[in-house]
């Protein structure tokens, strides 16, 4: 799995989130326990890679790494810069699916999913921090892979606001996931949607910042471990066990 792979299912969640979110089926509680599990299956993987980091074992994450993709970054990145475009990706994707399972809850009136949802974002968010406070402490990092990453964080910002923000306001979910300080990100983009074609255009604008990192071509693709292809799977089946689904005539931003 890599980078393209993350951008399609997030068009496709973008295009049938309505459906999902005003879905009849329910969801299972089999499928919602496979979709945790997987996600705590990253978290767990990201925290001893970054602790093996943090205490100089860098051979050792390299050994412990058990996805014969995610071994060739290495070569010409450092374990750390590999690591941070895998969780910038994944925390992407699972931004946008928290947005919209919140949503699917405001909109039956119920309090089903948000335990579930919020319990995976702030694990996520956690990791996310716990790697910037080890950027802070690497000082050995090459400038050119600091700026890289500072791009990308900004850029998986811009991409979850574009895909999530309208949904977010739709239904009152910012406070719920903690995204009030992107509130001025959010503002500039929906006074940027008043000077285009709607959403679609700002939507397709932010996907295309992340084409340097899902083009080898363009710049370094960013490759996926097992763990992440697992838990994007658990968040494609629960999102066609809901009745989520690409209606007719639905724009996919990016295609398969």
């Amino acid at each position: 799995m890599n980078a393209a792979d993350t951008a399609h299912i997030i068009s496709l969640l973008s295009a049938g989130g309505d459906s999902f979110i005003k879905g009849e089926p329910v969801i299972s509680s089999t499928l919602l326990g496979e979709y945790y599990v997987a996600s705590r299956n990253c978290l767990n993987r990201w925290m001893r890679l970054i602790l093996l980091v943090r205490n100089n074992k860098q051979q050792e994450a390299f050994e412990q790494n058990d996805d014969p993709y995610w071994v060739p970054l290495q070569q010409n990145h450092p374990v750390l810069n590999s690591l941070a475009e895998q969780i910038y990706f994944i925390n992407l994707l699972n931004r946008c699916w928290t947005t919209i399972l919140l949503a699917r809850d405001r909109h039956r009136c119920e309090n089903s999913l948000e335990a579930l949802a919020t319990n995976v974002y702030r694990g996520h968010q956690s990791v996310q921090h716990m790697l910037h406070q080890e950027f802070e402490r690497n000082s050995d990092l090459p400038l050119r892979y600091v700026l890289r990453l500072d791009m990308l964080r900004r850029d998986t910002d811009e991409v979850a606001l574009a895909f999530s923000g309208e949904t977010m306001t739709q239904y009152s979910t910012w406070e719920t996931v903690g995204e009030e300080k992107v509130g001025a990100l959010y503002r500039r983009l929906d006074e940027a949607r008043e000077q285009a074609n709607g959403w679609v255009d700002i939507r397709r604008e932010a996907m295309r910042k992340l084409m340097p990192y899902m083009d080898g071509n363009i710049g370094s693709a960013v490759m996926l471990d097992d763990d992440s292809a697992q838990l994007a799977s658990t968040i494609l089946d629960c999102f066609w066990a809901g009745g989520g689904h690409v209606p007719k005539g639905g724009q996919m931003l990016v295609s398969s």
